[in-house]
């Protein structure tokens, strides 16, 4: 069993993020609820908070790839901002919700391979590395026709999906070398440009021709949208083709925006 974070650790483990969650909930019970929307193949809930009351829904969904912890910190701390700003959401009539993570056995199994201070060795942090196959990813969904089901997360994320009809969904992920990027489903007049000028702000740099998307066309600085004519398949650079829950939502009208953060190249991070 892993041990929790140590003090001052970057990244929170799976207990931390419910534990945490819990705590903002209890501190704007007026503002925040929490919920399971499904559990994982080892049974472990999945945790969704929300915020606001509108008819307008946004999703962020974090921890589908069980080695980019940077999601889950970021998803706290959105809930944490969201529960002191509500004016925020009433003004737009907007409920936010956030999923803790995707993919909680997998976070458990990679907890604490990242760099953190005090740094480990890299011996340490291949040891503790883990990332399943890419069929296993909770956001892949299995080939239309093919003799694959959807895993109890992907199935979980699709409910959610189909229940909510979000105007948009961010997916948050991390790499381990490069600049950020974001890959968009669609394009919304001034969102290229808000990413830009967040990533500039925070002195975080942008990958121009990221290797991730090889089907997507890139629109550099660091932003990335399917092809024209794109049917809404997803192809892995390993050659697995697969629906994805990216693309799942457009029939519901959804942009669907993932951000991929530098977790070395920029300690801002």
């Amino acid at each position: 069993m892993r041990t929790p974070s140590p003090r001052g650790a970057l990244y929170p483990s799976v207990e931390e993020l419910t534990q945490g969650a819990r705590a903002l909930v209890a501190r704007a019970p007026g503002e925040l609820r929490m919920r399971p929307v499904g559990s994982s193949r080892a049974g472990r809930p999945l945790w969704l908070v929300s915020a606001g009351h509108g008819a307008r829904h946004l999703l962020t969904v974090a921890g589908a790839h069980a080695n980019e912890p940077v999601g889950g910190a970021s998803a706290l701390r959105l809930a944490r901002l969201l529960a002191h700003r509500p004016a925020a959401l009433r003004r737009r009539d907007c409920t936010w919700h956030i999923l803790l993570c995707l993919d909680p056995d997998g976070a458990r199994l990679a907890h604490g391979w990242q760099p953190e201070e005090p740094a480990p060795s890299l011996e340490e942090c291949h040891r503790t590395f883990y990332r399943p196959e890419f069929a296993c990813h909770p956001e892949s969904l299995p080939a239309p026709g093919g003799d694959g089901e959807r895993l109890p997360e992907s199935a979980a994320l699709v409910r959610l999906l189909d229940e909510l009809r979000p105007l948009a969904q961010f997916t948050l992920h991390g790499i381990e070398f490069g600049g950020a990027f974001t890959m968009q489903t669609g394009e919304v007049p001034g969102a290229a440009r808000a990413f830009r000028d967040t990533a500039a702000r925070l002195r975080i740099p942008l990958d121009d021709r990221p290797g991730d998307g090889p089907d997507w066309e890139p629109d550099p600085p660091g932003v990335l949208r399917p092809a024209d004519g794109d049917r809404g398949s997803e192809r892995d650079p390993s050659g697995f083709v697969a629906e994805s829950t990216w693309l799942y939502p457009r029939r519901h009208g959804t942009l669907t925006a993932l951000v991929e953060a530098p977790a070395w190249a920029a300690p801002a991070v």
